[in-house]
């Protein structure tokens, strides 16, 4: 399944070790379901099921961050991250700012005084620390309301915002809030993997056409 992922060994071995730290059990089931729905999620976005896997495993990876999501809210977060252009670094840095009251509290209020964007700190704290997937399309929908095109920003406000949102560069910032990238509704990416199997058969399924060799 790795290697139908794209995954290297440590990749692949940290589906397995928080499998065991959450069940005590390492039966493969998450490395199974990060098969499934990685493609499910490509077939849905037209994106490379292997580029979505690699965000997976580094969120799976990130318990600080991300310790209670599930594989198919890593993988729909992996294929809204791959359709704005961020690297999974950028939702680290916003998540991570966003999970104290105090540090949400300073950034909610820089980024209104200077924007006039309408953000709740104490929702955007409740996203980052329960929805991720939620807080990522929040401050993205909160920022576009304001009717103001990126393009508008001067680079300092760019500055300011990447600071205030802890993105990994300006770079970041232009393509969070770029109006042109559209992203597949929550809705339609739920759906991509509503129902899904992921016993071995399915798994296998996914990934067959990227495996060369199966030895017994």
């Amino acid at each position: 399944f790795g290697e139908g992922l794209g995954l290297n060994a440590a990749d692949t071995n940290v589906f397995i070790q928080r499998e065991i730290s959450l069940t005590g059990q390492a039966t493969g089931k998450m490395l199974r379901e990060a098969a499934v729905y990685a493609n499910a999620i490509a077939d849905q976005t037209g994106d490379s099921s292997k580029a979505i896997a690699q965000n997976m495993a580094a969120m799976i990876h990130d318990t600080e961050n991300f310790g209670n999501i599930t594989v198919a809210e890593a993988a729909r977060m992996s294929a809204s991250l791959r359709q704005l252009g961020l690297n999974y670094e950028s939702l680290s840095g916003m998540v991570g700012k966003f999970q104290g009251f105090e540090s949400a509290a300073q950034s909610v209020s820089a980024l209104t005084t200077v924007f006039g964007v309408q953000l709740d700190a104490m929702e955007l704290m409740t996203l980052a620390n329960e929805d991720q997937e939620g807080f990522l399309r929040r401050i993205r929908q909160d920022f576009l309301a304001t009717g103001k095109s990126v393009d508008q920003l001067s680079l300092a406000e760019k500055r300011l915002i990447r600071d205030q949102l802890a993105l990994t560069d300006v770079a970041a910032v232009e393509r969070l809030l770029d109006p042109s990238s559209a992203i597949t509704s929550f809705e339609e990416l739920t759906m991509a993997t509503a129902g899904m199997g992921t016993e071995s058969s399915d798994a296998m399924q996914a990934v067959k056409d990227d495996i060369l060799t199966i030895t017994d």
